[in-house]
């Protein structure tokens, strides 16, 4: 059975140094994220889990994301590389969640007046964020139209009156669900879900399906079994039994919007306010003993949780233009949104602008897709600019799209007429590829590799007590 304390289980027997606990009681406003970036300044990502919070009595638990090593334990994989391929190949099996009568998220259920917002942490992640947020949460929201589930991870502003602002992107699918509702003049329930497998969260928050819904299907591909769902208590949605806490309410009128913000987001940046339809909470269930789950909003767990379920995604999509694509990564160094390295095996001139443009439109959130030989590894970004300097010349490699569609969250974004924000940026391949007819390809400098392979690191033994070293430090 899958979920989050589960796989806590399995990180505690193969990286117990990952997990430390904090026993003094902690407040929520900044310094929760004041642990998470003291360790991130020392080059450390531990998992931190919080057992006294100010204003709770739940514990909370963060930072679970903030090392792909950590994702790489759902999938018994080496290397960055096999884990996009194994992503990518369980996407291709959808498993349908399994409908149960109950579960532990069921353990505890408050209606009413009972059912109040203020009895979870009221976590504040960045010193100007306009107050606290939940922005851990699997929204659950039904498709009007086709009665498909779709779940999407977005930002929700806890408002002073006890309701639930939700921030999503214009270009997710959820944003296409409010604005059906719009048209029909109809409510919208949802189901926020806390805590749960790493497989719950990365279906939600980067997995890019191509149609509204299969989220659900695609968490129990990745935990390889169904995943366990529930029927609501007082929403027409089902979602999962062995959640740490789900919230359910209602848009009552999602044309009716209030001010949300500001809010620190994946670039780093703060996003800005932003006008957003407001959740009625219905009901809090939850487990006895539940931990809260949170995500470390505009540090590295942010960054990180989003770089796999993308890089499979798009690995996918951009193949089937360009067959020739071997590998893409998402860097840390752009927020693992902003810019693909994307390696091809060349066998045509062109097809590294054919395999950028086939990487701009797999997400508006690209800004700059780097295309790069085979021989490059593109997990490494030292070798990926080595390229660039080496490879690449401007006018001849470059092609720049300006007043394309891009992320409207980008700091960068310009409007038309280029005097404000807005959600236009102005897009570039580069083609870091040799040309293959008339050019003449420089050979690398290396060592020949039948040398290389003969040299054992064994033969390098302890010196330091050679007397010819010692006769030079003397």
């Amino acid at each position: 059975m899958g979920d989050l304390r589960t796989f806590l289980s399995v990180l505690l027997e193969k990286r117990p140094e990952d997990l430390l606990m904090v026993d003094r009681e902690v407040d929520p406003r900044f310094e929760i994220m004041g642990f998470v970036e003291k360790f991130e300044r020392q080059k450390q990502a531990p998992v931190l889990l919080f057992k006294k919070v100010k204003g709770t009595s739940i514990p909370v638990l963060t930072n679970l994301h903030a090392s792909f090593e950590r994702l790489m334990l759902m999938f018994g994989t080496r290397t960055k590389e096999e884990t996009v391929l194994e992503f990518m190949r369980r996407a291709d099996r959808k498993i349908a969640p399994k409908v149960v009568d109950t579960g532990p998220v069921k353990e505890r259920v408050l209606r009413g007046d009972a059912a109040k917002a203020s009895i979870l942490p009221q976590i504040v992640h960045n010193e100007l964020d306009g107050g606290p947020y939940i922005c851990s949460a699997g929204t659950i929201m039904k498709d009007p139209d086709t009665g498909a589930l779709n779940v999407g991870l977005y930002r929700n502003q806890l408002m002073s009156d006890g309701r639930i602002g939700l921030m999503i992107n214009p270009a997710n699918h959820g944003t296409y669900i409010l604005n059906r509702y719009r048209e029909l003049n109809k409510p919208v329930e949802v189901a926020l879900v806390i805590g749960h497998h790493p497989a719950f969260l990365l279906s939600a928050g980067g997995a890019r399906l191509p149609y509204i819904g299969g989220e659900l299907e695609l968490a129990g591909a990745l935990m390889d079994e169904p995943l366990r769902v529930v029927r609501g208590e007082t929403v027409d949605l089902e979602y999962p039994a062995d959640a740490e806490i789900v919230i359910e309410g209602v848009i009552e009128n999602p044309s009716q919007l209030v001010e949300e913000g500001d809010f620190g987001e994946y670039p780093r940046y703060y996003s800005g306010k932003k006008m957003v339809p407001l959740i009625k909470v219905t009901a809090i269930c939850m487990r006895n003993d539940a931990v809260y789950q949170d995500i470390a909003a505009a540090h590295d767990e942010h960054i990180v949780m989003g770089s796999l379920p993308r890089m499979a995604t798009y690995l996918k999509r951009i193949k089937e233009v360009a067959p020739y694509v071997k590998m893409v990564n998402l860097p840390k160094s752009a927020s693992s949104r902003a810019h693909i390295y994307v390696s091809i095996r060349k066998r045509n001139d062109g097809e590294g602008k054919q395999a950028g443009l086939a990487a701009l439109a797999a997400d508006p959130n690209i800004k700059m897709a780097i295309v790069v030989d085979e021989d490059i590894d593109v997990f490494d970004e030292e070798q990926v600019l080595w390229a660039v300097a080496f490879r690449f010349e401007a006018d001849r490699d470059l092609v720049v799209i300006p007043y394309a569609l891009g992320a409207h969250l980008n700091p960068s974004a310009y409007s038309v007429e280029r005097s404000k924000r807005g959600v236009l940026q102005t897009r570039l391949i580069v083609d870091a590829t040799w040309p293959l007819k008339g050019f003449e390809k420089s050979p690398v400098a290396k060592a020949p590799q039948n040398v290389v392979d003969k040299i054992g690191l064994g033969e390098a033994v302890n010196r330091v007590n050679d007397p010819l070293l010692r006769s030079l430090l003397s």
